[in-house]
């Protein structure tokens, strides 16, 4: 609202979110955003920074490297699991596959794509309805190294041909939904 020539801001917030410390900083990087703009107003807007300068002091030194924890794959992590556990992994309907067998079925899709020459980051598109197959081929392609792209069946074809053409997928998996083990492969991409 307009207030004697100036602008009065009355903000509102949810206190069990942020902390009025919080607010309080966002109204500084606000105000020293406007700031900004008012004495500088020929400028592009992507120019203009919200940090200011007490919250700079805060950031790390960008010429620094930022250490990066370990962290276990996650197909260590499922395979270290399928080997200590026969529990049921997934069920559909009155099927049911153990971990043992989920990891199985995932290991050979992981070698069928090596054996194809798949190499570490390239896209395997997968195709196919929630299934079993779908599962392990998701697994089995982490396992050898690809990239996931998941494609509905139900999508249009032309945003599939659109998702495989834009992700330059090198493998294509196609998951029958009817026969949860049966999974088919073709190198060239094509819907």
């Amino acid at each position: 609202m307009n207030d004697d020539g100036g602008l009065r801001l009355r903000l509102v917030y949810q206190s069990e979110l942020y902390s009025s410390q919080r607010i309080l900083t966002m109204l500084n990087q606000y105000a020293y955003l406007l700031q900004q703009i008012v004495n500088n107003p020929e400028k592009q807007i992507n120019s203009y920074s919200l940090v200011t300068p007490e919250c700079r002091k805060l950031l790390p030194d960008p010429s620094e490297p930022i250490p990066e924890p370990y962290y276990e794959p996650i197909t260590s992590v499922f395979l270290s699991w399928a080997d200590k556990n026969e529990r049921i992994a997934i069920s559909q309907g009155y099927d049911t596959w153990t971990y043992s067998q989920l990891s199985e079925s995932s290991q050979a899709i992981a070698r069928l794509l090596l054996n194809r020459d798949i190499k570490r980051g390239e896209v395997v598109g997968i195709i196919g309805q929630k299934s079993f197959g779908l599962i392990a081929s998701i697994i089995g392609t982490l396992l050898s190294g690809g990239v996931i792209l998941t494609i509905d069946t139900r999508f249009p074809i032309q945003r599939q041909k659109t998702m495989i053409h834009e992700s330059e997928a090198k493998y294509l998996l196609y998951v029958n939904s009817k026969e949860p083990e049966e999974v088919w492969a073709q190198e060239s991409p094509s819907v």
